[in-house]
């Protein structure tokens, strides 16, 4: 194309222009290339320009985007966190087994968590339940209570703070504690009250156990001493006032001590525990009941008239032991003995009445058991005696005030010296020698008597390895055992170390045995003496014929010796009877491979008498009274 066909038609199609166009028009071809192509460019910068901000407000919108997903994701964490912070809140309370309530004033409704409701008992699928529903559900006595508590949460005059009782459809009731506040609008008034509520029952129960463990014996569940003056305080302060009487009964089992050394601990405690429910029954609802101490009961009977109504309950109290005990296995016959004083004519405190009735008991025990005695003043001079006496006799044990003497025991057929029997004594600082007669029963009593059965087999046996260290012939020493001591499980371990102590021989040591202790319990027994006999130990049955042995467990015991009793041989040979009665004994135990002694041998024709029944050995005064142990020696060398 041409350069003259183009100006042809740009003159053709343009309309008349102003004065700068028509100077542009004439500019050449050249500048007006130049003049397009700068034109161009500043259309380039402001098109980049454009793109610029373009992509700027472009990254602006993506970083808003982007924290609005942020803010979005953090509003969803928000959210789950504070759910999961309030199902862990309600997940603790129904694991602590709390509930909440939120009381509305205006309408006097309350809306209940689920925990809420099952503590109170309810069983509804609403949640708001008018508040006297919620009250019904209340012990009668503690309705008053708990609104009265709400009253006073509305009034600002004291926070919701209770602890009261609900009633389950079981017919059981429960304890709750409930602690609340209310919530005010901006003039103060209350709008709301909100509460948790909790299960105090096991508390309840603790604290009721706690209280009755401190006021009852843990054993029997009766009245302790601490109950049982509280109450007597109050028996004789009502005494005094209304001009009545007031009895104070103290009862004492007979040989408890047989019954748990024989049946073991568990059978005395089923023992305690049946009298003391029998004990019950035999008083009014206003008389205390109180084991006392061990197999001691006191029983309090207020507002009598006369002595006499005392006596009544104490024959009362005495027939409740005519029925057998059943311990476990075992059947049981123990009986009582009681002791009675009166307020005021013996005593006008407590320290008084306990110890009237105390003597009273010992004196009714003393009389033969089974029995009731009321106190008279000459009755405390023995109990104060016996007092004195057993304190005595426990410090003559630690201050070796005790001591043995020996009697021989001799060969019918030769009179050689073939025995001894270690018996004790007791040289009182006032009373002088003392023999067991006058002290063993109050050991027994005292339960004392286990220390001096064990002093007496050191003793014995350290006595043994003396003589045995001078070169002394030795003979065979001969010990008794109490039942009392008999029956302890420890006592062929004791008799074992007593051996090893002293370096004695089983052979060198006898034990002697009545028949009542080795037929109280003859299964154990049996089991004991075969344990002794399998040690070496010879084995003797002391004051045979005065006890209630059994011929059949007689076969059965590694019994070695018999031991006639004196009181068969002191009129030998003119009694027929006890002629009779001893050829039987010395016959019986020929015929069960046993050694006869007969004890008590005073005169020669006793001796001459028991030589013709083949007696073996004897002892007594016409061989030779018990001397101490360095006079005995003299007949060892």
């Amino acid at each position: 194309m041409n350069s003259s066909k183009i100006r042809s038609s740009d003159s053709a199609n343009t309309e008349p222009a102003s004065d700068g166009t028509r100077r542009a028009s004439q500019s050449t071809p050249e500048q007006r290339v130049t003049e397009l192509e700068y034109q161009l460019a500043e259309i380039q910068l402001h098109l980049a320009a454009a793109n610029r901000k373009l992509e700027s407000a472009s990254s602006e919108l993506q970083a808003s985007t982007a924290k609005l997903r942020d803010s979005e994701e953090i509003t969803r964490s928000t959210l789950g966190a504070l759910k999961a912070s309030l199902d862990r809140e309600k997940l603790a309370l129904a694991f602590a087994e709390i509930g909440t309530c939120e009381f509305d004033v205006k309408s006097s409704m309350v809306r209940s968590s689920d925990m809420s409701l099952r503590l109170f008992g309810i069983r509804s699928d609403q949640a708001e339940l008018p508040y006297d529903t919620l009250v019904e559900c209340l012990h009668p006595e503690d309705r008053p209570k708990f609104s009265h508590a709400l009253e006073q949460c509305l009034s600002g005059t004291g926070n919701l703070d209770i602890e009261y009782r609900v009633a389950w459809a079981d017919g059981s009731f429960r304890w709750l504690r409930t602690k609340g506040d209310a919530l005010l609008d901006l003039d103060g008034d209350p709008i709301k009250v909100l509460w948790v509520t909790e299960d105090v029952s096991q508390r309840k129960d603790m604290d009721a156990r706690v209280r009755f463990l401190a006021h009852h014996d843990l054993l029997t569940g009766l009245p302790n001493r601490t109950l049982f003056q509280d109450r007597l305080q109050q028996a004789l302060a009502g005494a005094k006032r209304m001009q009545s009487r007031v009895a104070l009964l103290f009862i004492d089992l007979d040989r408890f001590k047989y019954v748990n050394d024989s049946f073991g601990h568990r059978a005395g405690d089923i023992l305690l525990q049946t009298v003391a429910a029998r004990l019950r029954g035999c008083v009014r609802e206003t008389d205390t009941v109180c084991r006392h101490a061990g197999d001691e009961y006191l029983i309090v009977l207020s507002a009598l008239r006369e002595p006499t109504e005392a006596a009544l309950v104490a024959a009362k109290v005495l027939a409740i032991f005519d029925e057998v005990f059943v311990l476990e296995s075992h059947d049981v016959q123990i009986s009582a003995s009681v002791g009675i004083s009166i307020y005021p004519d013996d005593g006008q405190t407590m320290e008084d009445l306990i110890r009237n009735a105390d003597a009273a008991m010992y004196h009714s025990k003393k009389s033969g058991r089974n029995r009731f005695e009321f106190f008279t003043p000459e009755l405390n001079a023995p109990v104060a005696e016996r007092l004195v006496l057993a304190n005595q006799l426990r410090r003559a044990i630690e201050n070796n005030q005790l001591v043995l003497h020996y009697q021989p025991q001799f060969d019918t057929a030769t009179n050689s010296l073939i025995g001894a029997e270690a018996l004790v004594r007791w040289n009182h600082t006032d009373h002088g020698l003392l023999f067991p007669d006058s002290f063993i029963a109050l050991a027994e009593e005292s339960d004392i008597i286990h220390l001096i059965g064990e002093w007496v087999l050191n003793e014995a046996c350290r006595q043994i390895a003396d003589w045995q260290g001078k070169g002394l012939n030795i003979v065979p020493v001969a010990i008794n055992f109490s039942a009392f001591q008999f029956r302890r499980s420890s006592l062929v371990q004791g008799v074992a170390a007593a051996f090893a102590r002293h370096g004695v021989k089983p052979q060198q040591l006898e034990i002697e045995l009545t028949e009542n202790a080795i037929m109280q319990d003859p299964k154990e027994t049996a089991k004991t003496l075969d344990e002794l006999h399998e040690m070496g130990v010879s084995l003797s049955i002391d004051d045979f014929g005065t006890g209630y042995s059994s011929l059949n467990y007689l076969k059965r015991f590694p019994i070695d010796k018999l031991k006639i009793d004196r009181s068969f041989v002191e009129d030998l040979p003119h009694d027929l009877n006890d002629s009779a009665i001893v050829q039987a004994i010395i016959n019986l135990a020929k015929s069960l491979r046993m050694i006869v002694i007969a004890e008590g041998v005073e005169t020669k024709a006793q001796l001459d008498f028991l030589r013709s029944l083949s007696c073996e050995a004897y002892q007594g005064y016409l061989g030779g009274r018990p001397i101490d142990a360095e006079r005995f020696a003299v007949l060892l060398e």
